[in-house]
């Protein structure tokens, strides 16, 4: 039995968080319903601003968090859609929405409405910067609500430079997995209580979490953007190799490793060196350290490097490109990507929920719903006719997608 079998997710949610919150559910073997506009949702036509292909056939980007999940379109402003959609929630254990305030209102989707409708209904919110505040109606993508308002942008990036270019919808997977925890657990709560909660994330609040001990530092005078040349772990830095490749050290208990590193970089004379054999010395010197250990990882290739530190078990990993773990056996060997046919025959490796269940597989990838692909089978299961189904679609009321 998949972990939450017989759970029914009605899924009204669009471009990353959202859907990659009821991904992972689908992939916990929930039955998810993803309700589209009639044209479909924006993300479908996203991935070409990646140069990615957006055909019918084959949208990776839409794929990625829209797997496992069958689909519905129909128009929501109507009052003949709105019936569709209370006659699914009638029968379903949650509903996700990462829709506006303003715009849930106006479809009379507020939490307060579906609750007093269906009080065992589960209801699973995400926003950009939470429900209250002044940026509570602010429109609320990764890049502006989590990476800069939540602090990162500005953390990461060499001081006195430019703040990096981040990682495209890393904010909104991360808030995803948040809010998938979310609702299970309000699912659990449900099961035990027969009464359906709110849960609720933001962008905004899962970057502040994953920036927790950045904004602890800052109350002491540490937070903030470091330089490469200064960081205040001596030996928490990366650096450049012979053949311009870069690997990162993760030496956190200086005492214990110095010693061993200094072995390992055939550095020994400065076993005793008192500028850098505490923590506290090493510190104050940081950039004399940094500068010696760049000179000396600059006589040895990538590969080279490797080898010595994982011989002397000292944490170090090269900075992998996307290309290189897209085929990394590390990756591949832990079921982290999975081979992906697309309908025209084309293959990638496609990324696996975030997580492992000792006695069981999650579900099989299959593929993301085309618009209005399932229509016509959730309508029958919620009670319409082929009659009534046949007079909804001349309406323009739904959407069903014809091969």
């Amino acid at each position: 039995m998949k972990l939450l079998e017989n759970i029914t997710i009605i899924d009204m949610t669009t471009y990353a968080a959202g859907p990659s919150a009821t991904r992972i559910l689908a992939d916990m073997g929930a039955t998810v319903i993803k309700i589209e506009p009639i044209k479909g949702e924006a993300f479908r036509v996203w991935g070409r601003t990646n140069k990615m292909p957006v055909d019918i056939d084959e949208n990776p980007a839409f794929e990625m968090d829209n797997v496992n999940k069958l689909g519905i379109a129909l128009d929501m402003k109507s009052p003949e859609g709105q019936e569709i959609l209370y006659k699914l929630l009638e029968k379903a254990d949650a509903f996700c929405s990462n829709y506006r305030l303003k715009a849930l209102e106006r479809l009379g989707l507020t939490y307060e409405t579906i609750h007093e409708k269906f009080p065992k209904l589960v209801y699973g919110f995400c926003s950009g910067y939470g429900s209250k505040g002044p940026k509570a109606q602010a429109p609320g993508f990764d890049y502006v609500a989590y990476w800069a308002r939540g602090g990162i942008m500005e953390a990461t990036g060499e001081l006195g430079g430019n703040p990096a270019q981040i990682v495209p919808a890393g904010g909104d997977q991360a808030t995803g997995v948040i809010l998938a925890g979310a609702i299970c657990a309000a699912l659990l709560c449900a099961k035990n209580t027969g009464i359906g909660e709110k849960v609720e994330v933001s962008l905004y609040q899962s970057a502040i979490w994953l920036n927790s001990l950045n904004l602890l530092k800052s109350y002491y005078g540490a937070g903030g953007r470091e330089s490469r040349l200064k960081p205040s772990v001596p030996l928490l830095n990366s650096y450049m190799c012979k053949d311009g490749r870069w690997i990162s050290i993760a030496i956190l208990e200086h005492e214990r490793y110095w010693r061993p590193f200094c072995s390992a970089i055939g550095r020994e004379d400065l076993f005793e060196d008192e500028r850098f054999s505490t923590l506290k010395a090493a510190q104050k010197n940081s950039e004399e350290l940094t500068r010696i250990v760049d000179a000396v990882m600059l006589t040895r290739t990538i590969d080279e490097w490797e080898k010595i530190f994982n011989n002397n078990d000292i944490a170090s990993q090269r900075l992998l490109t996307s290309e290189e773990i897209n085929e990394d056996e590390q990756a591949l060997s832990n079921d982290y990507l999975r081979p992906f046919t697309f309908r025209n025959g084309n293959t990638i490796n496609m990324t696996t929920a975030p997580f492992k269940v000792t006695s069981q597989e999650l579900t099989t990838i299959k593929y993301a719903p085309r618009i209005g692909e399932n229509t016509v089978e959730i309508m029958k299961k919620a009670g319409y006719s082929d009659k009534e189904i046949k007079v909804l679609k001349e309406k323009g009321i739904i959407e069903i997608f014809e091969s």
